[in-house]
């Protein structure tokens, strides 16, 4: 008998030769699959020359199995079985992601895409389900990388290089939102804004190793700010709820700081972030999934983002 790597038969002819013990002869088991008999009996031979040892034994009264023939049987029917088991998991989980659209995003995009569920996409999927839940961005991201999610909107750079596929839908700007005792004591309106003239103040930060995070550490950097008072850290909706409190200063989204507009202030050159969209690698996004993307992407070209600000 042969090695097993050496053996390569498919489901088909595994099908067909269950076929012939169940249905008790070569000529049943070849009306039932709607083959010749001849052609039935190739795709036999072919199986034993494989296999290098007979799976049945040819007597007048039929086909008999050999010792050989009984384990093969048996392993055929548990490969059928696992092959149908796995398709059945497969059109479960189709039917799945076409009843419902699962997103993760960060705090800062989530009432702009609950309205993006509204309008077009209702009317043209009034029963699918829209499932947001917010998440930090490396969260965002680690449920796109691993199929978790259909889609995921975060902070980030189109330059990027993930393990998912992405599009950036817009740039905005990072600003620098002060705290209101820090006004009493940097005399910005005199001498304009800069970093540095914050370096002793208490300063809020993304948790590390994020991009928000990030981005607040190269900004203290070139600002000569080795060393930060940091006095917190945070997901976006904390730091946005502790500055709100006038816990200390921090930088963000121009989008999430709902401050009165002296406290804010712009970088030059300005600091970018960009929106982005993201899906899993190699699995193609499913229509209403799609539909909801580009539901996104009108609001966006409507200029609806822009006005939520």
């Amino acid at each position: 008998m042969k090695k097993p790597e050496e053996i390569e038969l498919d489901t088909k002819t595994l099908r067909f030769i269950v076929a012939i013990v169940d249905e008790g002869g070569l000529s049943r088991a070849a009306e039932a699959l709607y083959l010749s008999q001849p052609a039935l009996s190739r795709y036999l031979k072919r199986a034993e020359e494989a296999l290098g040892t007979p799976v049945f034994y040819r007597e007048h009264s039929g086909l008999t199995l050999t010792a050989a023939g009984k384990v093969f049987i048996n392993g055929a029917r548990s490969m059928l079985h696992l092959e149908q088991e796995a398709l059945q998991q497969i059109q479960a989980s189709r039917q799945d992601r076409s009843a419902s659209v699962s997103i993760a995003a960060q705090s800062l995009f989530l009432p702009f895409l609950d309205k993006a569920a509204q309008g077009t996409f209702k009317e043209q999927y009034p029963s699918v389900t829209i499932k947001l839940t917010e998440q930090s961005g490396s969260q965002v991201r680690n449920l796109i990388s691993n199929g978790t999610v259909d889609l995921g909107f975060f902070m980030g750079e189109p330059s990027e290089t993930p393990y998912f596929s992405q599009e950036c839908l817009f740039t905005s700007r990072l600003v620098f939102c002060a705290a209101p005792k820090t006004l009493e004591r940097i005399p910005i309106q005199k001498e304009g804004f800069h970093l540095s003239h914050f370096a002793q103040e208490p300063m809020m930060m993304g948790l590390e190793n994020t991009f928000l995070c990030k981005r607040q550490s190269r900004l203290f950097m070139e600002a000569g700010i080795s060393s930060p008072n940091i006095c917190a850290r945070g997901r976006l909706r904390v730091l946005t709820d502790l500055l709100h409190l006038g816990y200390g200063n921090v930088i963000l989204p121009q989008e999430a700081a709902a401050i009165p507009k002296e406290r804010i202030f712009s970088f030059d050159p300005p600091e970018l972030y960009s929106c982005m969209a993201a899906w899993c690698q190699g699995r193609p996004l499913t229509a209403p999934a799609l539909a909801y993307l580009n539901a996104v992407k009108e609001r966006i070209m409507d200029g609806e983002w822009t006005n939520a600000r």
